[in-house]
């Protein structure tokens, strides 16, 4: 959804495009993602990018999908969006949920802020992820993510464990550390995933291994958010997430000018 753009390319793991001239009040723009094994087995996800212009005062609004949740086979189940936000007076936001994967399942009112649906009672243990869309007055939108586990009641989701926040220079390489993510039962973590929440995009040397590395922004002076996804061999998920913090980049002073001084070199550590 958005203005039209010209990606750079479809079929390649990082693109790039031109933000379009924008309003007063912005634009929003919605990419999805189709990702395809080699037996023809597919995944999707979608990315939001809000385009504004530079003396524009609308501030994006905060999605807030709520808890995590682990509920039994026919429970009824609410999602509950109402700590999302909007930093600017006098907006309001409105909501979208959709059903990124799980069985199929109706959920009461997609628009709602706190939409309920019935667990399923298959007899296995499933997982559901859930994103929420929200949207302020001049159409910029923010999102995020819950995980609902449908469990019998012998078996518990695994603990995902992002590692510890960091703090690292600009152009550091920097290890994303998923190692401590555990099972407390018979069950084994089969598959990590990481996904970047905020912060300038970096690429991820492999998104699902439980250690993935990429090189922080080099204009640093900023925060990266990345949040981790593991799953068990019953099928159930737990997430955890870490922010890397990039310093500023280091300015160099020159001195006076009021002296007669030349420099003869210089070195860069």
């Amino acid at each position: 959804s958005g203005t039209d753009v010209t990606l750079s390319s479809t079929t390649t793991e990082t693109i790039t495009f031109t933000a379009p001239t924008v309003g007063a009040s912005g634009d929003s723009l919605e990419f999805k993602l189709t990702v395809t094994d080699n037996d023809g087995l597919k995944n999707t996800a979608k990315a939001v990018v809000n385009i504004v212009k530079a003396d524009d005062t609308n501030t994006a609004p905060t999605a807030n999908a709520g808890l995590n949740q682990t509920v039994a086979q026919g429970a009824v189940v609410s999602l509950n969006g109402s700590g999302s936000s909007d930093p600017d007076a006098g907006d309001t936001i409105t909501y979208r949920w959709e059903k990124l994967s799980g069985p199929d399942v109706t959920l009461s009112d997609s628009t709602s802020a706190t939409p309920t649906f019935t667990a399923p009672s298959t007899g296995v243990n499933v997982a559901f992820e859930f994103q929420l869309t929200v949207t302020d007055n001049g159409g910029l939108k923010g999102t995020d993510t819950v995980i609902i586990n449908v469990t019998d009641s012998t078996n518990t989701p695994p603990t995902a464990n992002a590692g510890a926040d960091q703090a690292v220079a600009a152009g550091a390489s920097v290890t994303l550390d998923g190692t401590a993510s555990a099972d407390t039962e018979d069950s084994v973590i089969t598959s990590f995933f990481w996904r970047q929440l905020s912060g300038t995009s970096v690429e991820l040397s492999d998104p699902a291994s439980s250690q993935p590395t990429f090189s922080a922004p080099a204009a640093g002076n900023e925060s990266l958010e990345f949040e981790l996804t593991v799953t068990d061999s019953e099928g159930l998920k737990g997430s955890d997430s870490c922010v890397i913090a990039v310093a500023p980049v280091p300015t160099a002073d020159g001195g006076s000018d009021s002296d007669s001084c030349f420099i003869n070199s210089m070195t860069w550590k």
